[in-house]
């Protein structure tokens, strides 16, 4: 898989997303990077989302995150998964603060296999100073996103981004290729 990312013209956009921040903000118990979800919750909540996922293809949700980056930090350079439990894709929906930040995809020699991190999972930490960038985006619309190559966000903001990270129970290969 060579794409990084591809964004998606959902409808509704605007209203989903103001349904989805509004679910967010009753979800006082946010404080780490990254937060999952009752996806049924978040279903019932916002039902313009299923019809949106439904009439693209995609199959029932197997995880949703929000995903914290805290102001004025970039993420450590990781990729989601590892051998034993590989994942590939993700869709990124922008919540708050998330103009002018940006996620990268490198090509980077592994620092730290099988990383485990409380409530995300395991995933593999790669070298920084070994990194080649590959692409960038700024995603300000929903995105499917390669999440199998080592990638990083910055937000050079003031103020916390977040991002709503869906992941599927099968992985969306047929959609990220139509588009």
């Amino acid at each position: 898989m060579c794409k990084f990312y591809k964004h998606i013209s959902f409808q509704n956009i605007d209203l989903i997303t103001n349904k989805l921040i509004n679910f967010i903000k009753d979800l006082h118990e946010i404080k780490t990077s990254t937060y999952k979800l009752d996806h049924q919750q978040l279903i019932e909540t916002v039902p313009e989302l299923k019809s949106q996922l439904d009439e693209y293809g995609f199959s029932s949700i197997g995880v949703a995150r929000i995903l914290v980056t805290a102001p004025n930090s970039t993420l450590r350079l990781h990729n989601d998964g590892n051998d034993e439990n590989p994942k590939y894709l993700a869709l990124n929906w922008p919540l708050l603060n998330c103009n002018n930040t940006i996620m990268r995809w490198y090509n980077a020699d592994i620092s730290v296999k099988n990383y485990v991190e409380e409530g995300y999972g395991v995933f593999d930490l790669y070298d920084i100073f070994s990194a080649t960038k590959l692409a960038e985006t700024e995603i300000i619309s929903p995105t499917l996103v390669n999440i199998q190559c080592p990638h990083d966000v910055d937000n050079p903001l003031d103020s916390s981004r977040f991002m709503l990270s869906i992941r599927f129970d099968v992985e969306p290969f047929d959609i990220y290729e139509s588009l």
